[in-house]
């Protein structure tokens, strides 16, 4: 019989690396920005299926997965001198199981974009085919699009503005201010973060001819712009206020709070340490204010 002990070292060294090599606090988000998409949206309104909201979470949670797996994958050689605590490059987890890991995420990202499809009235069955798209817009990324720097950094941002693009079309057939607006803050917001992540590796980028603007240019340069689309991404927060009540307004402020010490960090950026600080902070501010906003938009459709 199994003991404890030995069931802890079983979890620890053969279920835990396919835990963290997914990133879950990066799919999580990924998931729940589709949630506060589709409802910006005007799920909430057409009394939408609860099913339809954890499908969509998943879809995106398990989309996300997959394009981490892979990028693990692809990054191998990179990761060894930039992230060699890394499940792959540790020897947590062996590149053959990756892929086939990769594979089954994937797979389920797209089984739940389809399952979307069929707990509702919808008038247009795309959400399996928006799903299949941007998955293989996150490999042609992986494989392709990483090493150009600048463009791949669009695509990943972009990744964030096609959660809200989908929420909105998904409802509306047309781009509404809130949602849009979301998703150009979103966009903003992870155009800075990717920009930041060039600098911290920038060591092994530049052995591996990745040409992030970090490395073409200079950790300074990209200091600059992560610092500037940031305080952009803040700025267009002022088009939505008055869309939002108090609640959600309240997430706002919380969500600039968060921002402004990530300013703190990205200016002292140049120290790879303070760009890792940075770089988390970016990575808070959705956490921080997705609940406001579900929370916001509840109390909207109740009042309406």
């Amino acid at each position: 019989m199994i003991s404890w002990d030995q069931m802890d070292d079983l979890a620890r060294k053969k279920i835990l690396p396919y835990f963290k090599i997914i990133r879950p606090q990066d799919d999580l988000i990924v998931g729940l920005i589709a949630i506060m998409a589709v409802i910006l949206g005007g799920s909430l309104s057409r009394n939408m299926h609860f099913l339809t909201y954890f499908y969509i979470l998943l879809a995106g949670i398990f989309l996300s997965a997959h394009a981490m797996v892979v990028n693990d994958i692809i990054d191998f050689e990179i990761d060894l001198i930039n992230e060699p605590k890394r499940m792959l490059p540790s020897g947590k987890m062996s590149i053959k199981n990756a892929k086939i890991y990769s594979v089954l995420l994937g797979f389920l990202g797209v089984l739940f974009g389809l399952l979307i499809d069929f707990t509702d009235d919808i008038d247009i069955h795309f959400s399996w085919l928006w799903a299949l798209f941007h998955l293989l817009i996150a490999d042609l990324y992986n494989f392709k699009l990483k090493k150009t720097g600048f463009i791949g950094n669009l695509v990943v941002a972009y990744t964030g503005l096609a959660s809200f693009l989908y929420g909105d079309l998904f409802f509306n057939g047309t781009l509404t201010l809130l949602p849009f607006t979301f998703g150009i803050i979103t966009f903003s917001g992870n155009l800075s973060r990717e920009i930041l992540k060039g600098i911290i590796d920038v060591e092994g980028d530049s052995k591996h001819s990745v040409n992030t603007i970090a490395v073409r240019f200079s950790p300074s340069v990209a200091r600059n712009i992560s610092f500037t689309l940031l305080v952009v991404c803040m700025s267009l927060t002022g088009i939505i206020f008055a869309e939002l009540k108090f609640i959600g307004q309240l997430g706002i402020f919380i969500f600039l709070a968060n921002f402004s010490f990530a300013l703190r960090f990205i200016y002292h950026s140049i120290d790879t340490n303070m760009a890792r600080k940075g770089k988390h902070f970016i990575l808070l501010g959705p956490f921080l204010l997705i609940p406001f906003i579900l929370i916001d938009r509840i109390l909207a459709t109740e009042f309406i």
